[in-house]
């Protein structure tokens, strides 16, 4: 079943306070990045799947946030232009995402945070899913595979909702998805996979 998980790099939370408005334009001064808290819960909700998948970056990802995409599992990085997810109108960005999707081919599930947290912008998601005749499902909590189908546990205000479909899919974790273990962690995977290369497309191509 092939999945795509986005990643995206945004202003590190911890260091927001450095942040400042001119000019309607965010000067971010001193302030590094990391990835998108959202992106790297979808990544280990995935993984119950036990499946190959790969990942999708808008903008080129730090050495350290490509190293660590793959030593969270993921298979190839393809890294969409120059700049960060911020910078793009939303509906622009899922325009390149789904053209990217649509290149790639046979893609069941996108996983991907349910905001951006540089803005607090929440339309992503649905976006992609109505270019590309996606469904989407959002607060998922736990996904399986059973028989071809995708089995999804969904949090609901009322409780949690479990039911099967057959995809293609977009699927946003709930805030209470782990993040898994860290990836500093696995010193020998780090080793291994520090001189992987990920795969460039500029973003006029996919517009």
């Amino acid at each position: 079943m092939k999945t795509i998980a986005l990643v995206r790099l945004t202003y590190e939370p911890k260091e927001v306070a450095e942040l400042s408005l001119v000019a309607g334009k965010i000067q971010t001064g001193r302030v590094t990045y990391s990835m998108n808290e959202g992106d790297i819960k979808g990544i280990q909700l995935i993984k119950s799947l036990k499946s190959p998948f790969d990942a999708i970056s808008i903008g080129v990802l730090s050495n350290i946030a490509r190293v660590h995409t793959f030593v969270r599992g993921a298979e190839n990085i393809i890294e969409i232009g120059e700049q960060f997810a911020h910078h793009y109108d939303e509906t622009v960005l899922a325009s390149m995402i789904a053209a990217q999707v649509k290149a790639i081919g046979g893609v069941q599930i996108i996983v991907c945070s349910p905001v951006e947290q540089d803005s607090g912008r929440g339309l992503l998601p649905g976006i992609i899913a109505a270019k590309l005749g996606f469904e989407l499902f959002v607060g998922v909590k736990n996904i399986s595979e059973n028989d071809g189908a995708v089995v999804i546990e969904q949090q609901l205000d009322s409780g949690i909702q479990k039911f099967q479909v057959k995809g293609p899919i977009v699927i946003c974790p709930d805030e209470s998805c782990d993040m898994g273990d860290d990836p500093s962690d696995a010193f020998d995977l780090i080793e291994k996979l520090e001189k992987k290369e990920t795969k460039k497309i500029k973003a006029d191509q996919l517009l």
